[in-house]
């Protein structure tokens, strides 16, 4: 169930998913304002980050730093949000 940021933010939902039998593996992710408005074409201001992997959110945290080493997929790298939002918030959400 999608719930909207606090009016004037825009959220991002992301989910990723991966078979350990054949190692394939997905991800998608949308960028919505409190309307639930796509924001593709709106400036990023103030964003809320939400995800089931609690395990990206950690990296994301840690600034995609895992073990004293940096994760090796790009996507977990905070240093966009850091230059398109001030401010930003992490948080976990639970898959229904």
């Amino acid at each position: 169930m999608w719930r909207p940021p606090p009016k004037g933010w825009m959220k991002i939902n992301a989910d990723g998913a991966c078979t350990t039998a054949t190692g394939l593996t997905a991800s998608s992710g949308v960028i919505r304002d409190s309307n639930g408005q796509m924001a593709r074409e709106m400036g990023l201001r103030s964003i809320v980050v939400e995800s089931d992997c609690k395990d990206a959110l950690n990296l994301l945290q840690r600034g995609g730093r895992m073990d004293g080493g940096s994760h090796p997929t790009p996507a977990f790298d905070r240093a966009p949000l850091e230059m398109l939002a001030d401010p930003f918030i992490i948080r976990a959400t639970e898959r229904k």
